[in-house]
């Protein structure tokens, strides 16, 4: 577990995919605040204790983390990303002090690591708050961070921390079972990823027909140990008409 985290939350007017902010709310297990506006949130940010910010969760970063972005592009802040496709994993802004050093505020993705709604974690870890309505943003911002720390705090002490849950798997897998691990370079992953391309499969045209449905066990391995099979493009064909 974390020896210290934070956790965060945005409430917007306008709904899941809203653009006016109405309220942030910020809770450190010990002491809780409010801010209404991104400005007087990041300004928090930078002048809070180190610990505040070595590990701020927000759940669906995606979503809180398009107002800290825009904050950091309007006054040429440093950030870092880490992604997964679209998604938002990771924010880490650089901010230089007064004595010239560097304070990094590092902005994780708990939805990463608990992929469940946050009315869930009530029911999933035993907490004694329930998810509020929308009739009162402020009430919902605190009831969220108590939710969403005290969660991720059972989460922790349970099972561990990582970015992400796969990330989190493959370390107890390895604290569990003492088989090697090997790591591949990057010339061999592209070649490997070449072989992740599947066919399309889809239905264009939906109608009642007469069919038999077939099901054969295992016949992508009994195809690849007992079959001739292509592993690469031996000729293109371009087909005009």
């Amino acid at each position: 577990m974390p020896e210290f985290f934070s956790v965060a939350d945005c409430e917007t007017l306008d709904g899941l995919h809203g653009q006016k902010l109405a309220v942030i709310g910020f809770y450190n297990g010990n002491n809780y605040y409010t801010f209404k506006n991104i400005t007087d949130f990041m300004q928090f940010l930078f002048k809070t204790e180190k610990k505040n910010v070595k590990k701020l969760y927000f759940h669906n970063l995606s979503f809180d983390g398009r107002f800290i972005l825009q904050y950091c592009m309007q006054h040429n802040i440093n950030v870092k990303i880490i992604t997964r496709g679209s998604d938002l994993l990771k924010l880490q802004i650089n901010i230089k002090t007064k004595k010239g050093q560097y304070k990094h505020i590092n902005i994780y993705d708990s939805f990463a690591l608990i992929p469940l709604p946050l009315s869930k974690f009530p029911e999933v870890f035993g907490l004694a708050y329930e998810k509020q309505s929308l009739d009162d943003l402020n009430k919902r911002v605190y009831y969220d961070c108590l939710i969403l720390y005290h969660g991720l705090q059972k989460f922790f002490n349970t099972v561990g921390c990582a970015l992400t849950i796969s990330r989190l798997a493959l370390l107890k897998w390895q604290q569990t079972y003492n088989y090697p691990f090997f790591n591949i370079n990057y010339e061999d992953e592209n070649e490997f990823r070449l072989g992740y391309f599947g066919g399309r499969t889809e239905i264009f045209k939906i109608q009642k027909v007469n069919l038999n449905v077939y099901d054969i066990n295992s016949l992508y391995p009994f195809v690849m140990r007992n079959c001739i099979y292509p592993i690469k493009y031996q000729k293109v064909v371009n087909i005009t008409n």
